[in-house]
């Protein structure tokens, strides 16, 4: 009862509590189910829309292929001068362009109390608060040919605050389906706009079809938990995309790295997947693991470009010197390809270029991890000299990195570059959170010397509990 009385006199929530935003979840039963919405919105864009309160516009809008919705890309004003851009990720490189029209509220949406408008009527009362009248506001998609499609979807925009009581933090947009209305046969003086808000689709006791709406800015996303900004804000070239190197690859972007090109020049084969991040539907022949790998990354973060670079290291002619321009770009370099030749490449050219290149590999039987980088005094095959050295001085080289049996070590059929690899895949991913970790720590605390680690599951076990055996 007291809850009841609380709720009637709109005390459920006071000043100070989480801003919760109305139920838009009320659609049209007799219309299909829009698709979400998702937008990019922060206190920095709020300053954008600050003079457009109480104003209209149009919107550009994305589909991205894979992904089921419309992604806002940029708004216009009504007479088409630029207010504000979304810098998606590579994504959207392959979306299809979509248009729609955008309405800002000076208040909040709410019809009574805490309750959004649920019919076309509603939302003309709720327009009318804001000076905006839903016959002007629809008189848009006219000028650019909405009105003609079978719905498009308008934006009705308004300010929230982070708590009750706070000034605005952002702006929230909330899609609405609308009916088009080109199609409709004319009947009387009326012109056919003035006939749907009549007696059509757009008349006062229709019901309104709210999209789920989502803002994804990169500020709410890593508030569930993100790298320093000194690795995230950093452009990375990550060469081996094979099972440590997808992994990798995967927790960096989630955890917010936006630039990422990855270099791998073999085809990701079905026996690949074991401990592979990627898929059975990502299986294409003739289709590079760098390429097929940006294109999962690019539909896990909306915000990272992932670049693929399809060729095996080390790289000659225009290819180099492609690769090179990359390198001059690029804020880190890691190597996770077990390959020699490989590695002695980057090694050099990051040498060049006074670039940090971070190295690591598993032992056989994955019980073991190396990692490595270079400095501005050493190359990274001198750290890597200088660590298993200490390994070797004290006799654990051998019970931490064994030589595979000399039988059975290559054999044909679905796998990696090493069939008979035994490691499993919580190793490989144990192994890349923790390379993601001392990556982290490293490029955050700046040192001068080189990174250099060498870990172990404790005990032999692969139970998850990671023991490092030596540092440089």
């Amino acid at each position: 009862v007291e809850w009841l009385e609380d709720a009637a006199a709109e005390r459920l929530a006071v000043d100070g509590d989480p801003y919760e935003l109305p139920d838009f979840s009320q659609h049209d039963t007799e219309c299909k189910c829009p698709e979400p919405l998702y937008f990019s919105e922060t206190a920095v864009s709020l300053s954008r829309w600050q003079p457009r309160v109480g104003g209209c516009g149009f919107v550009q809008l994305l589909g991205v292929p894979g992904c089921s919705g419309y992604f806002a890309h940029g708004y216009t004003s009504d007479v088409n001068d630029a207010i504000h851009k979304v810098e998606w990720g590579s994504c959207a490189e392959a979306g299809t362009e979509h248009a729609g029209l955008w309405a800002l509220l000076r208040g909040d949406c709410c019809f009574e109390r805490k309750r959004p408008p649920h019919t076309w009527g509603e939302l003309t009362e709720v327009l009318g608060r804001s000076n905006l009248r839903l016959e002007d506001v629809l008189r848009l998609a006219e000028r650019n040919g909405l009105h003609r499609k079978e719905a498009f979807p308008l934006l009705v925009g308004f300010r929230m605050p982070c708590r009750y009581g706070d000034e605005p933090a952002e702006v929230h947009w909330q899609g609405l389906c609308v009916p088009g209305w080109a199609r409709l046969r004319l009947q009387g003086f009326r012109d056919r706009l003035e006939q749907s808000l009549c007696k059509g689709p757009h008349s006062r006791r229709r019901r309104l079809s709210w999209m789920q709406s989502h803002n994804i800015c990169e500020e709410r996303l890593r508030a569930r938990g993100a790298l320093a900004s000194a690795l995230r804000d950093a452009q990375v070239v990550l060469a081996g995309c094979g099972a440590l190197g997808s992994h990798v690859a995967e927790y960096l972007v989630r955890s917010g790295v936006r630039h990422l090109a990855l270099v791998d020049g073999d085809d990701l084969e079905a026996g690949n997947l074991a401990r592979h991040v990627c898929t059975l539907e990502d299986v294409d022949p003739g289709v590079s693991k760098a390429t097929v790998l940006a294109r999962r990354l690019s539909a896990i973060s909306p915000h990272a470009t992932c670049k693929p670079c399809p060729h095996r290291l080390p790289l000659a002619g225009k290819l180099h010197e492609d690769f090179l321009e990359q390198i001059g770009e690029a804020d880190i370099i890691l190597d996770f390809s077990t390959s020699e030749q490989a590695f002695g490449y980057l090694d050099n050219v990051c040498r060049s270029y006074a670039k940090l290149l971070v190295s690591g590999y598993v032992s056989f039987g994955a019980k073991s991890f190396c990692m490595f980088s270079n400095s501005v005094e050493q190359t990274a095959e001198e750290a890597e000299t200088r660590l298993l050295s200490l390994l070797e001085g004290d006799g654990s080289y051998d019970a931490l990195f064994p030589a595979p049996p000399a039988q059975g070590r290559i054999l044909e059929g679905a796998g990696c570059w090493h069939p008979t690899f035994p490691g499993t895949e919580h190793q490989i991913a144990g192994w890349a959170a923790f390379a993601v970790a001392q990556l982290e720590q490293y490029v955050t605390q700046q040192l001068e010397q080189p990174l250099g680690v060498v870990a172990t599951f404790a005990d032999g076990h692969d139970a998850g509990v990671i023991k490092i055996v030596h540092r440089l």
